[in-house]
Order: C-alpha cells, then sequence, then structure tokens
C-alpha cells in the first residue's frame, strides 16, 4: 500500500495537481467579512458526485463563533473539490460568510443541506475536513464519535485497516459522548445514521502554493483512505 500511495503521490506532484487545488481555492472560497443573507443568496457549494461518500468543508471560507468572525480553515474547501474530481464523491462546502458555525451550530441551515442530501442519495459515509496546525506530528487526525452502531463500527474497522501501514502519519481520537451531538459528525452518524468522522489536516501539508510536494502526499493519502 505504501508503494502506491508513493507512486500516486509523486503522479499528483508531477501532473501539478497542488496548482488544481490553489485554482479551486482562488475561484470559490474567497476570504470576505462580508456576510450574505442566505434567505438571498445560497451560501453553499454542492457538487453531486456518483460515490456514495459526502465530503464536508464547513469551514472552507470565514464563519461566526462566539458572535466572532474567524478565519477560514484554508484549502479545506478546495481539497474537497480535489476529492470530488478524484474519486466522483459528492461535495459540500461553505463558499461565503452567512453567519453561522457550519460544525458546532444546532439546528443549522449547513445541517439542513446535509439532511436534504441524505434522502437524495444513499451516503455510506460523510468525511468533514478541517484544519490543524504545525505542532502535531501526524500528517491527518481522524476525529470520530463514541457511537458503536454496526455501521459505524465497520467504516471505522476499514479505515483502521487502510491507515494500518500509514501509522506514523495517522492519529485517531474520540469525540466525548456530550460533545458528541453538537458536532456535526456526531450528528450525522445518530441522526442520519450515516457513518462519518473527521479529518484534521496538518498545516504543514494543507497549503499547496507553499508545499506542493507535501499537499500532494496528504491528497494520495486521503485518497488512499477513502477510495
Amino acid at each position: 500500500m505504501k508503494d502506491k500511495w508513493h507512486a500516486k503521490s509523486q503522479y499528483y506532484y508531477q501532473h501539478r495537481m497542488y496548482e488544481e487545488a490553489v485554482n479551486r481555492e482562488r475561484v470559490y472560497f474567497t476570504k470576505t467579512s462580508k456576510t450574505v443573507n442566505p434567505r438571498q443568496e445560497d451560501p453553499f457549494l454542492y457538487i453531486k458526485g456518483e460515490a456514495p461518500i459526502l465530503v464536508l468543508a464547513p469551514y472552507a471560507v470565514r464563519y461566526r463563533q462566539k458572535k466572532k468572525t474567524q478565519v477560514s480553515h484554508e484549502y479545506t474547501g478546495g481539497t474537497v473539490l480535489m476529492l470530488n474530481e478524484l474519486l466522483g464523491c459528492s461535495a459540500l462546502t461553505v463558499s461565503k460568510l452567512y453567519g453561522g458555525d457550519p460544525l458546532n451550530d444546532f439546528p443549522c441551515i449547513y445541517r439542513d443541506r446535509i439532511v436534504a442530501i441524505s434522502k437524495e442519495q444513499k451516503l455510506q459515509a460523510a468525511i468533514v475536513l478541517i484544519a490543524a496546525g504545525r505542532e502535531s506530528d501526524f500528517l491527518l487526525e481522524i476525529q470520530h464519535p463514541q457511537t458503536n452502531t454496526e455501521a459505524q463500527e465497520k467504516f471505522m474497522k476499514k479505515i483502521y485497516n487502510q491507515t494500518m501501514e500509514f501509522q506514523q502519519l495517522v492519529s485517531f481520537s474520540q469525540i466525548t459522548e456530550d460533545k458528541e451531538n453538537r458536532w456535526l459528525p456526531g450528528f450525522i452518524t445518530n441522526q442520519l445514521h450515516v457513518p462519518s468522522l473527521a479529518i484534521k489536516i496538518n498545516r504543514k501539508a494543507r497549503v499547496p502554493h507553499q508545499n506542493g510536494q507535501a499537499y500532494c502526499s496528504m491528497l494520495a493519502l486521503l485518497v488512499q483512505l477513502l477510495q
């Protein structure tokens, strides 16, 4: 598996896919403090795919939390669009500041859109991409609910198996039960009965305009885990 990952990473780098991610980020995810009215302008970008996986970037642009505007999780939106292209999965990102916190608000119009998509498609998994800083030793940090439904257990077993050869690159943690239902992956797992987790991407590998090689390695690893 490692050989395949290295080969795929090198292929992505040779074909300059890091530049594709930069282009998508610049086109779709403008960094602005201007708030749109979601009743007048759709703040989300949705691209339907054929694979039964929904990949989400709730913090692709700036968002509101505790009455303050927070910085975006740069390049999580562009990465979701790259996964849509490479895996054929559906993509749902926030593309405009609309005044909410789509990862933690409940109720939330972003969650309403996810509910609508889950009714339209028979999803087998939902993946939430968020940002991590540079301090972690891991490329990816996988956070998952404590919920032990049969579907969630089967999904996590697959993810664990896919990461066995990448233990130095991937870490795992559970979200405590008292936070789970307000947290977006917990809501998706418990309320929609769709296996879900969040993947935090280390900043060292999340900035394609600064480190194209590291970004392509991260992107290849995500593809390896989700295909």
